[in-house]
């Protein structure tokens, strides 16, 4: 699998990075020429990035990395961190992809942006 992952980061002049794990094989079968890019934009803006992946594995282990460690809250919700709060890759796949994320990332057809605690997913499909 190869993710390339440009850095807009001010302070750092790094523009990209690219990595390959052994997975690779596994990860092209599922191929289907297109693209999706995520984008993370997080509260503090040095920690904001964009992600590629050229195959629906790769974008789904991609939004889940971008959203480890991250909550979601309910905007009704008491109050952030309290008992609503729950992990946010979970609460996406649940409420933007109905439950299938693999599914949901190869049939979407309109950007989907995601709101968590602190800070905003952005996941668009290249045709």
């Amino acid at each position: 699998m190869s993710i390339l992952i440009d850095v807009e980061h001010p302070a750092l002049n790094v523009t990209s990075i690219k990595g390959e794990t052994a997975t690779e094989k596994r990860s092209m079968k599922q191929n289907t020429g297109h693209r999706w890019i995520i984008h993370w934009q997080d509260r503090d803006p040095y920690r904001s990035f964009t992600v590629t992946a050229d195959a629906v594995a790769e974008a789904q282990e991609a939004i889940e990395q971008t959203l480890k460690g991250q909550t979601w809250t309910p905007e009704d919700a008491d109050e952030i961190g309290g008992d609503e709060t729950e992990p946010a890759y979970q609460a996406l796949v649940r409420d933007e992809f109905d439950g299938d994320i693999l599914d949901g990332l190869l049939t979407m057809r309109e950007p989907v942006e995601f709101a968590c605690d602190e800070g905003k997913l952005a996941i668009e499909r290249e045709f």
